[in-house]
Protein backbone atom coordinates (compact mmCIF):
# COMPACT_ATOMS: atom_id res chain seq x y z
CA UNK A 1 0.00 0.00 0.00
CA UNK A 2 1.37 3.51 -1.32
CA UNK A 3 0.97 6.49 1.56
CA UNK A 4 1.47 10.12 0.93
CA UNK A 5 2.12 12.53 3.44
CA UNK A 6 0.85 16.13 3.22
CA UNK A 7 3.06 18.81 5.54
CA UNK A 8 1.42 21.61 6.93
CA UNK A 9 2.36 24.33 9.14
CA UNK A 10 2.27 22.37 13.41
CA UNK A 11 0.26 23.91 15.92
CA UNK A 12 2.75 23.01 18.19
CA UNK A 13 5.56 25.00 17.34
CA UNK A 14 7.99 22.89 18.90
CA UNK A 15 7.26 20.25 15.81
CA UNK A 16 9.19 20.71 12.91
CA UNK A 17 6.46 20.32 10.90
CA UNK A 18 2.36 18.91 10.83
CA UNK A 19 1.53 15.92 8.75
CA UNK A 20 -1.39 14.26 7.61
CA UNK A 21 -0.61 10.49 5.99
CA UNK A 22 -3.38 8.88 3.60
CA UNK A 23 -3.67 6.32 1.36
CA UNK A 24 -5.71 5.16 -1.88
CA UNK A 25 -8.92 4.88 0.80
CA UNK A 26 -8.81 7.86 3.29
CA UNK A 27 -6.92 9.48 5.83
CA UNK A 28 -4.51 7.57 8.00
CA UNK A 29 -3.86 8.91 11.97
CA UNK A 30 -0.60 7.82 12.19
CA UNK A 31 1.97 5.67 9.50
CA UNK A 32 5.50 4.58 10.72
CA UNK A 33 7.09 4.05 7.37
CA UNK A 34 5.34 7.04 6.33
CA UNK A 35 7.38 8.98 9.20
CA UNK A 36 10.54 7.59 8.45
CA UNK A 37 9.97 8.99 4.81
CA UNK A 38 9.21 12.60 6.15
CA UNK A 39 12.16 12.84 8.26
CA UNK A 40 14.59 11.83 4.89
CA UNK A 41 12.45 14.19 2.68
CA UNK A 42 13.03 17.05 5.80
CA UNK A 43 16.95 16.37 5.43
CA UNK A 44 17.10 16.11 1.41
CA UNK A 45 15.47 19.35 1.83
CA UNK A 46 17.72 20.81 4.40
CA UNK A 47 14.40 21.94 7.03
CA UNK A 48 16.64 19.43 9.52
CA UNK A 49 20.01 17.85 10.44
CA UNK A 50 20.43 15.35 12.05
CA UNK A 51 19.53 14.81 15.66
CA UNK A 52 16.14 14.68 17.02
CA UNK A 53 13.07 16.42 16.14
CA UNK A 54 9.01 16.57 17.02
CA UNK A 55 6.47 16.09 14.25
CA UNK A 56 2.84 16.56 14.76
CA UNK A 57 0.27 14.33 13.91
CA UNK A 58 -3.49 13.78 13.82
CA UNK A 59 -2.91 11.21 16.58
CA UNK A 60 -0.17 13.22 18.52
CA UNK A 61 3.26 14.45 18.29
CA UNK A 62 5.43 11.62 17.33
CA UNK A 63 9.17 11.61 18.25
CA UNK A 64 12.06 10.75 15.46
CA UNK A 65 15.85 10.88 15.25
CA UNK A 66 17.91 11.39 12.10
CA UNK A 67 20.72 9.45 12.92
CA UNK A 68 24.43 10.52 11.27
CA UNK A 69 24.35 7.64 9.06
CA UNK A 70 20.97 8.86 7.62
CA UNK A 71 18.70 6.40 9.62
CA UNK A 72 15.94 7.17 11.46
CA UNK A 73 14.22 6.28 14.81
CA UNK A 74 10.73 6.75 15.34
CA UNK A 75 9.55 7.02 18.74
CA UNK A 76 5.08 6.62 18.25
CA UNK A 77 2.55 8.22 20.16
CA UNK A 78 1.22 5.48 23.06
CA UNK A 79 -0.92 2.64 21.91
CA UNK A 80 -2.95 -0.38 23.71
CA UNK A 81 -4.97 -3.26 22.96
CA UNK A 82 -8.98 -2.43 23.32
CA UNK A 83 -9.90 -6.38 23.12
CA UNK A 84 -8.12 -9.39 22.02
CA UNK A 85 -9.52 -12.55 19.95
CA UNK A 86 -12.71 -10.76 19.13
CA UNK A 87 -14.26 -13.25 16.52
CA UNK A 88 -16.88 -12.17 13.83
CA UNK A 89 -18.71 -14.09 11.07
CA UNK A 90 -17.73 -12.39 7.82
CA UNK A 91 -20.12 -13.40 4.85
CA UNK A 92 -19.11 -14.87 1.97
CA UNK A 93 -15.90 -15.90 4.25
CA UNK A 94 -16.32 -17.10 8.03
CA UNK A 95 -15.14 -16.74 10.91
CA UNK A 96 -12.67 -14.19 11.61
CA UNK A 97 -10.57 -13.49 14.48
CA UNK A 98 -8.84 -10.08 15.39
CA UNK A 99 -7.46 -7.88 17.86
CA UNK A 100 -9.08 -4.30 18.33
CA UNK A 101 -6.44 -1.57 19.25
CA UNK A 102 -7.17 1.79 20.96
CA UNK A 103 -6.15 3.17 17.75
CA UNK A 104 -8.56 2.92 14.86
CA UNK A 105 -6.31 0.32 12.61
CA UNK A 106 -7.28 -3.53 13.36
CA UNK A 107 -4.91 -6.61 12.32
CA UNK A 108 -5.96 -9.87 11.98
CA UNK A 109 -4.58 -12.47 13.70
Amino acid sequence: MLVGALLCEPVDKNCVTGVIYFNNVGYLGMCGHGTIGVVATLAHLGRIASGDCRIETPVGTVRATLHQNGTVTVENVASYRHRANVTVDVPGFGAATATLPGRKLVFSD
